[in-house]
């Protein structure tokens, strides 16, 4: 098993969290403490870049979509950067496709557009 490191960096008016190494039930945690500090902001806006995870599991899927509908609540928006073929096939089994926001590939600390 790969450990999960989260590294957080702030971007102009939105914060980048990079994930690299492995991402399941018994690490969602500390990706969820790391929301939970980006939530305490005024207008919460995040992206998370999944581009260095290897491995994800239907936990880390969740997290993704809970977090997508917390960062909403909050007046804020929570994006997702370096999707996959194989989380995007996920999403869609389990029906989170729709749910989930994703951020240009090709530009990983450019601002998405507003909800």
């Amino acid at each position: 098993m790969t450990e999960l490191t989260v590294a957080k960096t702030r971007h102009r008016d939105h914060w980048v969290l990079a994930l690299t190494g492995e991402l399941d039930v018994l690490s969602c945690p500390q990706v969820r403490r790391a929301l939970d500090e980006l939530l305490a902001e005024e207008e919460p806006h995040a992206i998370i870049d999944i581009t260095g995870l290897k491995f994800c599991d239907v936990a880390g899927l969740r997290l993704f979509v809970t977090g997508t509908g917390r960062f909403f609540e909050a007046g804020g928006w929570l994006r997702l950067q370096g999707v996959c073929g194989t989380l995007l096939r996920l999403a869609e089994l389990l029906a989170s496709r729709s749910v989930l926001s994703f951020a240009d590939d090709h530009t990983p600390t450019a601002l998405p557009d507003a909800h």
